[in-house]
C-alpha cells in the first residue's frame, strides 16, 4: 500500500510541476510580447528563472540526478538575490549604495553559477542525488540568510507604505492623481508581502529538511519513503521548497498584471503615473528621506 501511495505522490508532484511549467511558459510568452513594458528586464529575467526551475524540478522528479537539484537550488539563489536587489532599490535611493549592492549580487551570482558547474564536473550528469551531503546544507543556509535580509527590507518597505498612507489620509488628499498613487502603493504592498512570505517559508522548510537529513545517519525523510507520514512530508517539502516561490512570482508578475499586458488603453494611465516614476513604481526611499 505504501508503494502505491509513493507512486501517487510522485504522479501528483509531476502533474503540478507540469501544470505550473506550462502556465509559466504561456505567461512568459505574453510578458515578452507586451507592448506596454509593464515589467522591466530584471522582472522578466526573474520570471524566466522561475519557469526554468520548474523544468529542472520536473527533471528531478523523473530522474533524481544531482545535476537537476543543484541547478534548482542555484537558480533559486539567483532568483532571490535579484528579488533582494529589487527590494533594496525600493527601500533606498542612494545611488552609490545601489551600485555597490548590484556589483556584490552579480559577483555572488557568478560564484554560485561556477559552483553549479563544479558540482556537475565532480558528480557527472547522471549521478543520483544523495540527501545527506554538506553542499545542500550550505546552499539552504545561504538561501535562508538571503531571505532573512529580504524580510528586513520587506518589513521596512511595508512600514514606509503604512506611514505614507496614514499621512495622506490625515492631510485629506483625495484627488485623482493621489488615488492612482494609493493604488500603486497598495499593489506594491501585496507584491512585497507575497515575495517575502513565499521566500522565507520556503527557505525555512528547505533548511529544516536538509538539516534533518544531514544529522541523521539513516535519513527518515529522504527520497526513500516507507510510510504515509514520510510521503506527506515529502510532498509538502517539494511543494513549499520548490513550487511555492514560483507560484508567488507567477501571481505578482503575471496574474496581477495580465489585464494590462498588451492593452493599448493602459498607455494613457501609465503615462500619468510616470510623472512620479519611470516604471509606475513609487520610490519609497524619497519619502523616507523626507521624514
Amino acid at each position: 500500500m505504501e508503494s502505491l501511495y509513493s507512486l501517487l505522490s510522485q504522479i501528483l508532484l509531476i502533474t503540478t510541476s507540469v501544470i505550473l511549467l506550462i502556465s509559466m511558459t504561456i505567461a512568459l510568452r505574453k510578458i515578452m510580447k507586451d507592448v506596454n513594458d509593464i515589467l522591466d528586464s530584471t522582472d522578466k529575467l526573474i520570471f524566466f528563472i522561475a519557469a526554468f526551475q520548474q523544468l529542472l524540478l520536473l527533471g528531478f522528479l523523473i530522474q533524481q540526478y544531482t545535476m537537476f537539484l543543484s541547478g534548482l537550488r542555484i537558480l533559486r539563489m539567483l532568483q532571490d538575490l535579484m528579488l533582494l536587489n529589487c527590494l533594496i532599490k525600493l527601500d533606498s535611493d542612494n545611488e552609490q549604495c545601489l551600485k555597490i549592492v548590484d556589483k556584490i549580487s552579480k559577483l555572488i551570482s557568478l560564484i554560485f553559477l561556477s559552483i553549479w558547474c563544479f558540482i556537475i564536473f565532480l558528480e557527472g550528469f547522471n549521478s543520483h542525488f544523495q540527501c545527506d551531503q554538506q553542499i545542500w546544507m550550505l546552499l539552504s543556509g545561504f538561501l535562508f540568510l538571503t531571505n532573512v535580509i529580504q524580510l528586513y527590507f520587506g518589513l521596512n518597505i511595508l512600514i514606509q507604505i503604512q506611514k505614507y498612507c496614514q499621512d495622506s489620509s490625515n492631510q485629506h488628499m483625495f484627488d485623482g492623481l493621489h488615488k492612482i498613487m494609493m493604488d500603486e502603493l497598495q499593489n506594491r504592498k501585496v507584491q512585497v508581502i507575497v515575495f517575502v512570505l513565499c521566500s522565507i517559508s520556503s527557505s525555512i522548510v528547505m533548511l529544516l529538511y536538509d538539516y534533518t537529513n544531514f544529522n541523521e545517519l539513516n535519513p527518515i525523510i529522504c527520497l526513500q519513503k516507507t510510510n504515509v507520514t514520510q510521503i506527506l512530508i515529502y510532498i509538502a517539502v517539494i511543494f513549499v521548497s520548490y513550487q511555492l516561490p514560483c507560484l508567488g512570482i507567477y501571481y505578482v508578475f503575471y496574474h496581477k498584471n495580465k489585464k494590462y499586458l498588451n492593452n493599448h488603453n493602459w498607455e494613457m494611465q501609465r503615462n500619468i503615473v510616470n510623472f512620479y516614476d519611470e516604471r509606475s513604481e513609487i520610490e519609497l526611499g524619497d519619502y523616507q528621506n523626507s521624514q
